[in-house]
C-alpha cells in the first residue's frame, strides 16, 4: 500500500478535524487527557459536519484545562444525508439522543419538507466532561426570516409542535406552550436565533436563544415572571453594554421557565480577527475573578491560521484528497478565532463566564504553479 492509499483509508470523522488543529490549542486551555476525550467523542460524528465550523467551549474561571465541543452541521454541506445514514460506533452512544437526531436528519433531507424549508443548520453539542459525553444536544438554527414577526411566529409555532412530535414527547406539551409564550412576548426587533433540544440532560431541556437589544432584556424578563435573578442580570448587562448593544439571551424550559439565564456577547467573524474588544473584555473578566489570567492570555492569542502543511497525515482525508486531486492548486486551511463570550446567571450562585473558540475551514488558490499529483 502506497502513502496515498494509506491516507485515503484514514478516519474521516469529526475527530480528524480536531486532530488537525490540536497543535494550535495550548495545554492550559485543553489538557492532553481532555483532548484525547474530545477526539474519542468527535470520532462519533461525520466529518462533513465539521465543514460548517467546529467549536471549543471553555469555562474561563476554573483552573482545570478542559473543553466541551460542538459542530455546525450545515444544510448546504450534505449534513442531513450524512447524519441520517450515520451509524456511530463505540460505547455509550445509543441512549435516545442519536436516534432522535437521525430521525430529524431524515426529515431535514426531505425536499419540500418543513425542516428543509425552515432550518439552515443544526448544531451538535457534546458535554465532554458531563455524565453523558457521547450524547448530542442539538440546536436548530432557523433560516433567515422571510416574513413579518407575526408570520415568523406562526412558522416557529409549527416548527416547535412538529419537533415535539418527532422527539416522541421528550419535550412536554406544557414546555412547548411555555416556549411559545416566551416567543409571543418578544419585543419588536427581537428574533429567535436557535431552538435547542438538550436531550442528553435528565430531564430533557428546551432552550430558546433569542437575539435582542440589551436595553430590552430586563423588561422582557420581567414580563415573563419572577424566575431569574434580575439584579445580577442587570449588573452583567451593565458590564457588557459598552462593548455591544445586542446580545443573545438563553432561556431554559422544562414544564416552565428555569431560573438559569445565559447572555452571549458575539465577537468579530474569523475574517477580521483579532477582535479589538477582546483584550479589554477578558481583562475585565480577570479583574472580576470570572476568568483565570492563564486562560485570558491564551484566548487573546488563540486566533490564527493553520494551513495544510508538511504533516499531511494529520489532515482530514477528504480535504487532503481534494487538494491533491487539484494538483495542490487549492490549499486547505483552518482559521481559529473567538466566536463569542457567554455569561451564565443563576440565583444564589456566582456568575460563570465561558469562551467559545470557533474553527472554520477555507480553500485558497495556490499562488505557486500547480504540480501533477501523479
Amino acid at each position: 500500500m502506497n502513502l496515498l492509499e494509506a491516507w485515503l483509508r484514514e478516519d474521516d470523522s469529526g475527530a480528524a478535524y480536531f486532530r488537525a488543529i490540536q497543535p494550535a490549542i495550548p495545554a492550559n486551555l485543553v489538557s492532553a487527557v481532555n483532548y484525547a476525550r474530545i477526539l474519542e467523542v468527535a470520532s462519533r460524528v461525520p466529518g462533513v459536519c465539521a465543514l460548517g465550523g467546529f467549536y471549543f467551549e471553555f469555562f474561563l474561571g476554573e483552573e482545570e484545562a478542559r473543553a466541551d465541543i460542538s459542530f455546525r452541521a450545515a444544510a448546504d454541506q450534505g449534513c442531513p444525508e450524512a447524519l441520517a445514514a450515520w451509524e456511530p460506533a463505540g460505547r455509550g452512544v445509543w441512549d435516545g439522543s442519536w436516534p432522535a437526531l437521525k430521525r430529524l436528519a431524515g426529515r431535514w433531507k426531505q425536499p419540500g419538507g418543513l425542516l428543509q424549508e425552515e432550518i439552515e443548520a443544526i448544531w451538535l453539542e457534546f458535554d465532554i466532561n458531563g455524565t453523558r459525553p457521547y450524547s448530542p444536544s442539538f440546536f436548530l438554527t432557523p433560516a433567515p426570516p422571510r416574513r413579518s414577526w407575526a408570520g415568523n411566529f406562526q412558522g416557529c409555532k409549527s416548527l416547535l409542535e412538529f419537533l415535539s412530535g418527532e422527539l416522541n414527547g421528550a419535550i412536554s406539551p406544557t414546555g412547548i406552550a411555555a416556549a411559545l409564550s416566551c416567543l409571543e412576548r418578544l419585543p419588536g426587533k427581537a428574533r429567535l436565533g436557535q431552538i435547542g433540544f438538550m436531550l442528553s440532560r435528565r430531564p430533557a431541556v428546551l432552550r430558546l436563544c433569542l437575539e435582542m437589544e440589551g436595553k430590552e432584556i430586563p423588561k422582557y424578563l420581567r414580563s415573563l415572571g419572577e424566575f431569574a435573578d434580575l439584579r445580577q442580570v442587570a449588573e452583567i448587562l451593565e458590564m457588557l453594554s459598552p462593548y455591544d448593544h445586542e446580545f443573545i439571551l438563553h432561556l431554559d424550559l422544562l414544564e416552565e421557565l428555569q431560573p438559569k439565564v445565559g447572555l452571549d456577547l458575539m465577537l468579530s467573524s474569523a475574517d477580521s480577527f483579532p477582535d479589538p474588544r477582546l483584550e479589554i473584555i477578558l481583562n475585565e473578566l480577570c479583574h472580576l475573578k470570572l476568568c483565570t489570567p492563564a486562560k485570558g492570555e491564551a484566548l487573546q492569542n488563540i486566533s490564527g491560521c493553520t494551513p495544510m502543511g508538511a504533516d499531511l497525515i494529520n489532515w482530514p482525508p477528504g480535504l487532503r484528497r481534494r487538494s491533491l486531486q487539484s494538483g495542490l492548486d487549492e490549499l486547505s486551511y483552518f482559521i481559529r478565532s473567538i466566536s463569542h463570550l457567554k455569561m451564565v446567571i443563576e440565583p444564589g450562585k456566582d456568575p460563570v463566564a465561558k469562551g467559545y473558540v470557533g474553527v472554520n475551514h477555507y480553500w485558497k488558490k495556490n499562488s505557486v504553479p500547480a504540480i501533477n499529483p501523479q
